[in-house]
């Protein structure tokens, strides 16, 4: 059985496709629960049209607005089936997703998160997503937490609408994420060190890239650049501290063939304050010795300054992001359940 969840606020008729798009799937075992985040529109309406034809369809209205990160905090906590599943109200699922998604998570010992190729769909035109790490050719990834869980550093490897993941999972994370615009990385990560991680790179999701979409309003410039770094050093401190991540695990993606952009993203988070010394002096070294090639950044004036003065001037270039993005660390993590 699995709980959908899907997350909106005031957009009833995009909402009124993403749950169309749910109750198509081939695989029946589910029910839907909308978690609205004290819509002012015509949400209530919509979702009590389909609660009147689907028994399987739920409304979870908020009191007042809890912010994106408490609603689908919420919306999984509650949850009580064997699997979870998270929608976007702005997104859609192909009719084969969860049918796909629980099969593979059954399938692969040890699995507690899925998640699958997603379009992302915008003016421009339609684009497949998919993690850095997918090599041209592969078929379904199967990432193991001791092996590869540094895959997962360098940015947020899933589209939320892509993911189905174990419930059971939930409960043994050590922290909740904190309510930044990349919480749902740092659950990733989290429910990534109980068990394996399934990727099917088949798309069958489609993700709405629009003026209103929350990604495209809140990760952008120099504040996305601070919290992305955020995020990388508590699922590394948290991996390290859990012994599924080690000294040699990041010594060794550092001097990989891995992708430069990568590399640097990693380095250049893991080379600040909070992380312990080996790391951070590993860190430096990297980009010292590699092209700073991070996306966004690679030309950015803070950077060459901090290249030019040598690898101890890199940890300035984060604190100069949380300037710049007017956001810095809460200082208090992990964050109790």
């Amino acid at each position: 059985m699995v709980t959908v969840v899907i997350t909106t606020f005031n957009r009833a008729e995009m909402l009124r496709e993403a749950i169309t798009s749910v109750l198509q799937q081939t695989y029946e075992g589910f029910q839907v629960v909308v978690c609205d985040n004290a819509s002012t529109d015509y949400t209530e309406a919509v979702v009590r049209s389909f609660m009147q034809q689907d028994m399987r369809v739920k409304h979870c209205r908020r009191p007042y607005n809890l912010g994106g990160a408490k609603n689908w905090h919420h919306g999984f906590t509650d949850a009580h089936t064997d699997y979870v599943a998270w929608l976007m109200d702005d997104d859609l699922w192909y009719k084969d997703h969860l049918a796909d998604g629980v099969t593979r998570l059954e399938q692969y010992p040890g699995a507690v998160l899925y998640a699958c190729g997603t379009i992302r769909a915008s003016e421009c035109g339609n684009t497949v997503v998919h993690p850095w790490f997918l090599k041209e050719g592969d078929g379904d990834v199967v990432l193991e937490p001791t092996r590869d869980y540094i895959s997962l550093l360098p940015h947020c490897p899933f589209v939320g609408s892509s993911v189905i993941f174990r419930r059971k999972a939930l409960d043994a994370i050590p922290f909740w994420p904190p309510e930044i615009s990349v919480g749902d990385w740092i659950l990733w990560g989290l429910l990534a060190l109980q068990g394996r991680v399934i990727y099917n790179p088949s798309v069958r999701a489609l993700y709405h890239w629009h003026k209103g979409n929350d990604t495209n309003k809140s990760l952008t410039g120099r504040r996305c650049a601070a919290q992305n770094a955020e995020a990388r050093r508590i699922l590394a401190n948290t991996a390290l501290n859990a012994g599924i991540l080690n000294y040699q695990d990041i010594v060794s993606f550092f001097t990989s063939e891995a992708e430069a952009a990568a590399v640097c993203r990693v380095a250049l988070s893991l080379c600040c304050s909070g992380m312990p010394h080996e790391v951070r002096r590993a860190a430096i070294k990297a980009l010292v010795q590699r092209p700073v090639l991070t996306a966004g950044s690679g030309k950015h004036i803070l950077l060459r300054m901090a290249r030019f003065g040598g690898g101890f001037a890199f940890p300035w270039f984060d604190r100069a992001n949380q300037i710049l993005g007017r956001w810095r660390p809460s200082g208090v993590w992990p964050v109790a359940k």
